[in-house]
């Protein structure tokens, strides 16, 4: 029996930050993952501050919290301001060039529609596709997502999709989020030493015997 299913995309820049980070791996608990990091050095500066304030060694203190500090600052410079920038220019460009696109899922592929004209992928020629609750982006190629948001189409439509999407065998497009644990418990593996030893030193300190004593 023949199927066709039409729904007019119109991700916000909202489902269109979110569908990024979904390929960089952060989303729902990992979301947390670089502003805990960020904190975990905050704390690791606050305790090189503390050691340089209660022993005196500037020299080596300052120098280091210095260190970490720009780390942090530069970290969150590129987090918080960089990429936002760059997905939110992403965003109007997609829009001003595609408009309002319109997908039409049949048996044999995709029909993706815009203000530019017409073009039909069969599924045979996507490469990957992606989805959790908010959004479907299926991959023509590496670098081209055709992005759709989640409540552009009732949940009956959707299992529809998955069924073609199955029946196609298109594989799932795996994001980085291997890459950002690795990166996290390599900082973790930095950091945690780090705290330790200037605990340890500072324990030693207080537990010297004074020169009056």
């Amino acid at each position: 029996m023949h199927m066709e299913i039409r729904i007019k995309a119109d991700p916000t820049l909202e489902e269109f930050r979110h569908a990024n980070l979904l390929l960089a791996g952060r989303t729902g608990i990992y979301k947390f993952l670089h502003p805990a990091i960020l904190f975990l050095f905050l704390i690791c500066a606050l305790t090189v501050m503390v050691f340089t304030y209660i022993t005196g060694m500037a020299s080596v203190g300052l120098p280091t919290c210095s260190v970490i500090l720009i780390m942090v600052a530069a970290t969150a410079f590129v987090q918080y301001f960089v990429f936002p920038r760059r997905i939110q220019k992403a965003y109007t460009q997609a829009k001003n060039f595609s408009g309002q696109p319109e997908f039409r899922f049949t048996d044999t592929g995709v029909t993706h529609t815009d203000q530019n004209g017409e073009s039909i992928v069969p599924w045979g020629k996507y490469a990957y596709w992606l989805e959790d609750e908010k959004v479907l982006a299926l991959f023509p190629t590496d670098f081209t997502i055709h992005l759709i948001p989640k409540r552009c189409a009732s949940a009956e439509q959707w299992a529809e999709i998955r069924g073609m999407i199955a029946g196609a065998k298109i594989p799932v497009r795996k994001t980085n989020r291997l890459a950002t644990l690795i990166v996290a418990a390599l900082l973790l593996m930095v950091i945690l030493p780090i705290n330790c030893l200037l605990l340890f030193r500072l324990a030693l300190y207080f537990l010297q015997p004074s020169p009056g004593a």
